[in-house]
């Protein structure tokens, strides 16, 4: 049976709505997940057991107050963004995160030792 162009023009418009949909959804989380910016709170959320050993010694930098430990296991949520800081501990492995976001656990006030 031949496609008409009816047919075509539907499956068209059907898979532009999904392409759409799609990119609202990664749009959404960027906007909800991604870290707020100078001293904003972010969760710090280790992606490989090599990032997690790491992750303490990363977080001793003068400059970086450790808020508290999240939610999740090797987590923590830190204030004190230095420019560059954040990107080198993606390089590393290292999730940056909202930490006011969703599942990312309480900012506490005070700081943990």
């Amino acid at each position: 049976m031949a496609m008409g162009p009816s047919n075509k023009s539907a499956k068209f418009a059907t898979a532009a709505f999904a392409a759409q949909s799609v990119l609202s959804v990664l749009v959404g989380a960027v906007l909800i997940f991604a870290p707020r910016g100078e001293n904003a709170p972010a969760m710090l959320y280790p992606m490989t057991a090599e990032a997690q050993r790491a992750l303490p010694a990363l977080l001793s930098r003068p400059g970086t107050l450790i808020v508290s430990r999240a939610k999740r296991d090797g987590a923590y949520i830190i204030r004190g963004e230095r420019p560059g800081f954040l990107n080198a501990l993606m390089e590393r492995g290292v999730l940056v995160l909202n930490a006011s976001a969703p599942g990312c656990g309480p900012v506490l006030r005070g700081t943990i030792r």
